[in-house]
């Protein structure tokens, strides 16, 4: 026996709208093609910083493959892939900040964040799509996809500028 929930366009609009906003201002603050390669490339890791990209591509490859059977799994629970995918990219967040904040493992931990990072995105950018599409009207869609990357990159924005008098004492 399933329990069908019915969730008023309005509130599910606002559920996404600041799911997909904290998801992309996490994606933009470790980001794999702006920020981290300049890290590792000021710390000496020139290596590290090369392979950056190619490991988080690897990684959204891997996680748009896994996405099926991943969705499959959670069959009508897909709004907890999203939450889960949300609170994992949360974490690699903390765990790149600690790592640059630290100096400790930089070219390891950084490398495995792009990969861990890209499976993630990929993963969750199919739930979010399903979910998206199962919740919203075509209009609501497209407003929602800009929305969000409106407000992430301002948030993305401001949490630079409140870190950046830290990073200058650096």
């Amino acid at each position: 026996r399933y329990t069908v929930h019915v969730t008023a366009p309005g509130r599910a609009y606002r559920v996404l709208l600041t799911q997909g906003t904290l998801f992309t201002t996490g994606t933009q603050l470790a980001n794999v093609s702006v920020v981290l390669p300049f890290i590792c490339a000021q710390e000496g890791y020139y290596w590290a910083a090369g392979l950056l990209y190619p490991a988080s591509c690897i990684g959204i490859v891997g996680g748009n493959s896994l996405s099926p059977y991943v969705l499959a799994r959670a069959r009508h629970l897909k709004h907890l892939v999203i939450a889960t995918t949300t609170l994992v990219m949360a974490t690699l967040v903390v765990v790149s900040a600690v790592s640059a904040w630290t100096k400790l493992f930089i070219a390891g931990i950084f490398l495995a964040v792009s990969l861990a990072t890209g499976v993630v995105a990929g993963i969750s950018k199919v739930a979010f799509s399903e979910v998206v599409s199962s919740k919203l009207e075509d209009h609501r869609r497209s407003d929602l996809v800009l929305t969000q990357g409106a407000i992430g990159a301002i948030l993305a924005i401001g949490t630079t500028l409140v870190l950046l008098p830290f990073l200058a004492q650096r």
